[in-house]
Formats: C-alpha cells, sequence, structure tokens
C-alpha cells in the first residue's frame, strides 16, 4: 500500500475512534432512559430519586464541557482525553461494584459513580470536534466532521434499542457493565491512536479574555447563530420526541418495540443526513451557508405539517424532515466553525458550541414535558423557535459578512 493510501486508511480509523468520544456521551444517559422504570422498582427508589440517576450525569457534564478546551489548550489532546476516558473507567467501575452492595448502600455508590461519569464524559465530548479541526484539513476535515455527527446520531438510534435488549435477555445491572466495556474499548482505541498521530493541542499561546474577544470579533454574528440554532434545534428535537412518544402511546395506542422502532427513525434520518452533509465537497462557506438555510427551511416544514395535519403519518414525516435538515446543518455548522475561526480560539468556541448543544438536549424534555397535555403550545412554539432561526440565518446569508469570512477562511 502506498503512504498516500496508508494515510487516508489512517485517516479514516481516526475519524472512527474520535467518533467514539461524543458516541459514549450519548450512550451515558440515552442508554438508561428505558432502564428507569426497572432501577426505580428493584431499588424501592420514588420517581424523583429514579431521575436523579440520570441529572447526576448530565448536569456535571454540561458543566465541565467548557472546561475541556481550556485543559486542552495546557495539556495537549492525549493527556485530556486519556484521563477523562480514566474518569470514565472508574465512575463505571464503581457502579458495577455498587451492584453487589446491600440495598441500603447501593443507590448512593452508584450516584458516586454516574457523577465521574459525567465529569469524564464531560472533560471528552467536545475534543471530538476539536481534534477534527487540528488534525485533518480540507476533504478530510469535513468527512470527519460529518462522521462525528453520524456516530452522535448512531448513538441516538441504538441507544434505546440496546436499553430494551438489555431488559429482554439480562438485569438493569447488565448495562453497567455494557457501558463499562464501551469506555474500556474507547480507551485503547484513542491510545493506539495516539501512538499513530501526533498529541497538539497545546501550542497556542495562553489565551486571555481580551485576545478571545479580539478574535472572536470578526465572525461573531455567524458562531452566535450557529450557537442559537445548535441549542434550538436539540431543544425542538428532544423536547418534540418526548411529546411523540406520548402521542404514539397515548393518543395511537403504539407501545412496545413497534413504538421504540418509530421513535428510532428521526434519528436514523438525523444520522444519514449528517454522513452524507459531511461528504458533500462545498469549498465556500458562502455555499455552506446557503444550504444550512435549505436545511432550515426543511426543519421548518418538518414542524410546520404535523400542524396542517394530525394523522400519525404527518407526525412521522414532519419529525423524520426536521431531522433530516437538522443533519445537514449539523454538519456543515461544524465546518463553518472550523474554518471561520482562529486556531487561538477553536477550542474554547467549539467547547461552548458542545456546551449549548448539550443544554438543548437536557432542556428540550423538561419544557415539553410540561406542555405535553397542550399540543398547540408544543407545535406553535416549535414552529415560531424554528421559523425566528430561520430568518436568523436568512439575514447572514443575504448579508456580505459571508464573503469576507471567506477571504479569511482557515483551510
Amino acid at each position: 500500500m502506498s503512504r498516500k493510501g496508508e494515510g487516508s486508511h489512517l485517516a479514516v480509523v481516526g475519524a472512527v475512534m474520535i467518533g467514539f468520544l461524543p458516541f459514549i456521551m450519548v450512550l451515558g444517559n440515552s442508554l438508561f432512559i428505558p432502564l428507569i422504570p426497572k432501577i426505580q422498582m428493584d431499588l424501592q427508589l420514588t420517581p424523583a430519586e429514579a431521575g436523579l440517576f440520570l441529572s447526576v450525569f448530565s448536569m456535571p457534564a454540561a458543566l465541565i464541557i467548557p472546561l475541556s478546551g481550556f485543559f486542552t489548550n495546557r495539556f495537549g489532546y492525549k493527556k485530556v482525553i486519556l484521563s477523562a476516558l480514566m474518569i470514565l473507567i472508574v465512575g463505571s467501575l464503581l457502579s458495577v461494584i455498587a451492584v453487589f452492595y446491600p440495598k441500603s448502600h447501593l443507590f448512593s455508590l452508584l450516584l458516586v459513580g454516574r457523577l465521574l461519569q459525567g465529569i469524564g464524559a464531560g472533560l471528552v465530548t467536545p475534543l471530538a470536534f476539536i481534534i477534527s479541526t487540528d488534525w485533518y484539513s480540507g476533504r478530510e476535515r469535513n468527512q470527519a466532521l460529518g462522521m462525528i455527527e453520524a456516530f452522535n446520531g448512531l448513538a441516538k438510534v441504538l441507544s434505546p434499542i440496546i436499553g430494551v435488549a438489555i431488559i429482554l435477555i439480562s438485569t438493569w445491572s447488565f448495562s453497567l457493565v455494557f457501558y463499562f466495556v464501551c469506555i474500556l474499548l474507547t480507551w485503547i482505541g484513542m491510545s493506539i491512536l495516539f501512538t499513530y498521530k501526533a498529541d497538539g493541542g497545546k501550542k497556542q499561546k495562553p489565551l486571555t479574555f481580551p485576545l478571545f474577544l479580539e478574535e472572536f470579533r470578526s465572525s461573531w454574528p455567524l458562531i452566535l447563530a450557529i450557537f442559537a440554532v445548535g441549542f434550538g434545534g436539540m431543544f425542538v428535537l428532544f423536547g418534540y420526541l418526548v411529546y411523540l412518544s406520548y402521542e404514539l402511546e397515548g393518543f395511537y395506542l403504539v407501545e412496545g418495540l413497534q413504538k421504540g422502532v418509530l421513535l428510532s427513525i428521526p434519528f436514523a434520518c438525523l444520522t444519514i443526513s449528517s454522513y452524507f452533509s459531511g461528504k458533500m465537497s462545498l469549498p465556500t462557506i458562502y455555499l455552506r451557508t446557503k444550504m444550512i438555510v435549505a436545511g432550515m427551511i426543511i426543519m421548518f416544514l418538518g414542524i410546520l405539517l404535523p400542524i396542517l395535519s394530525f394523522e400519525l403519518i404527518s407526525l412521522m414525516i414532519g419529525s423524520s424532515l426536521y431531522s433530516i435538515g437538522f443533519g445537514i446543518f449539523l454538519s456543515l455548522a461544524s465546518q463553518v466553525l472550523a474554518i471561520s475561526i482562529s486556531r487561538q480560539i477553536k477550542s474554547i468556541t467549539f467547547s461552548l458550541y458542545s456546551m449549548v448543544r448539550f443544554l438543548g438536549v437536557a432542556l428540550g424534555p423538561v419544557f415539553y414535558s410540561y406542555w405535553i397535555n397542550d399540543a398547540e403550545q408544543i407545535r406553535f412554539t416549535s414552529l415560531s423557535l424554528i421559523g425566528l432561526l430561520l430568518i436568523i440565518w436568512i439575514i447572514i446569508y443575504q448579508s456580505g459578512n459571508i464573503d469576507r469570512l471567506d477571504e479569511g477562511a482557515v483551510n
């Protein structure tokens, strides 16, 4: 095999391994969602205590994510990633050990393990984006970013299915072992990858707040617009799927495996859309922005369709259309960030981007659950939010700032 072929093969393997970083973050929560009733029943917990099993992972992760870029600038990718994965391994091992403790102490030890998992996951999550923009360039970078979004979506598709499968073949405690094995394999894979790839991540001079503002000033409208859609898109996606889950079971009487398959369809659309969007060769920020606007129009139509028709098929097609449009946005927005911001602020920018997306994932189900008995509130709030974000992107697309950013793009 030629050196060029070997390099291309290594790039693909590297992108796959990097894709497992957001995969284990999603798996850390979504895997356990279908298991919560079993955990609550087995450990004799209140609903609030059972919910704590998820939130004690999510909240530390959301708070830790912004620190990831800071630590990367100081210590490099290798130390941060392998240390974060080791924290995840320790937390997972502690959770597995907790199962063998008496029930009076089991849940407390389990929460400590979940807390450590959240800290480790929060540190490692944004690094997939940061590494991809540093290790790869041009077409390889676009494909790597698309693959990350695809892995992110794939985890959302597979997690509930794996959770249901675990319930069918074993007890809920086996999910803790499964998650531990996934993290351990990721740690081994990343350790091997770092023997072939340069560490990087700590070659920048220390980032001060005035320097951040100076670098941020040239492209702040575009960055904030990406942040807004990253948060709003995740907020609507996960909130709307809570509503869809309620409608399937409460109104359309769809339950069990059939319900799980229907709920996985939007995530499958998101995964496929992200992957193929990442493979598109768009030479300029202007063309990527044009495609993002097209993706957001598809998102808007996906929310509009269930308002026009209340049939189940309309709900499914609408949520799938929304996911396709959002997949286009996620993949291309990562590319735009990668080439429109300087290396100095890349780590902190992608860390903040990961944080706002994760907050959307966390807050969407909370608000939509509160509105669950008011279908009009849900549908028109979703439509208004996506419509507002679409208008913002049309304004940015029509402005002359995109051409200026293309001139200073980082390739």
